[in-house]
Parts: C-alpha cells; structure tokens; sequence
C-alpha cells in the first residue's frame, strides 16, 4: 500500500481476512469463536506518513492473539460493541467509552463479541520514539511502555 493509499476488503472468508490483516497490521492470530455467526468482514486501512488509520466492522465473534517479536504501538477505539483484552497480565473490557492503547512488548489476547466495530491508529515506533526524545529533551532508546487502558470520557 502506497503513502496514502488505501487498502479495502470485504470477505466472508476468514483465512482471506487474516492474510489482508496480516499484511496490513502485523502477524497477529485470528480465531472464530465457536458460537459464533459465519464469518464476514469489512476492512479499511490507509497509511499516512508515521501511521496507519484502519476501520474494521466484524460480523463474527473472533479471538486476536500476538506474542510481539518486536515493539508496536496502536490504538484501538469503537462506537459499538465490547471485547475483552488481555494485554500481558491486564485484564480489561473495551466499550465505546474505554478503548485499549497497546504497548507492543507484552502477549496480547483479545476475545470479541459478535457485531463489533474498531478504529485504529498504528503508530511506528521510531515516530513515538523520536516525538517523545523530542518532549523530554533526552533520547529515549528502549521500548516505551504505556498503559494499554484509555479512557475516552
């Protein structure tokens, strides 16, 4: 995907989705949940100069699982629905009024609900580094932990 650009897929093909996923947001592990709908996905991602924008409408209930081999960070906030996310050994619930900031240096588990909707902002790490370095007048060289719960009211 160019600068800019955007990237679209809507699929009701579960392996078709994970590979535009992965692709587009990292090697993330995508499962139906077993009392799931069938399967079906809309997906959005457009790249900016030191991010990527997403939207993403799930029809299914799915489980996201990562084990980062390198750091990421991303943002992650929605108008409806909830999951529930495990982010090293945090444990919290996600809701239009609470969305999840993830490190990118612990394992990461999420389990949704069906009919759910997501925004997200994948940040490169060397722009976080570089803009904090830049906030706090020092070079900040390791991996930044954050919070991973945000919340929006």
């Amino acid at each position: 995907m160019a600068d800019g650009d955007a990237d679209i897929l809507e699929s009701r093909d579960l392996d078709e989705t994970s590979t535009f996923l992965h692709q587009n947001s990292g090697p993330y592990k995508y499962e139906l949940q077993e009392h799931t709908n069938l399967f079906v996905a809309r997906l959005e991602f457009k790249k900016l100069q030191d991010m990527t924008v997403s939207y993403g409408w799930f029809g299914s209930a799915i489980t996201v699982s990562l084990k980062p081999d390198a750091p990421y960070y991303s943002l992650f906030s929605r108008l409806y629905g909830s999951s529930e996310y495990t982010v090293g050994n945090r444990v919290f619930i996600t809701s239009p009024s609470c969305g999840a900031f993830l490190p990118g240096t612990v394992p990461l588990r999420v389990r949704t609900q069906d009919r759910w909707q997501l925004f997200g902002t994948n940040f490169l790490p060397s722009a976080i580094q570089r803009e904090l370095s830049h906030l706090l007048g020092s070079d900040i060289v390791r991996p930044i932990e954050f919070n991973p719960v945000v919340n929006f009211d």
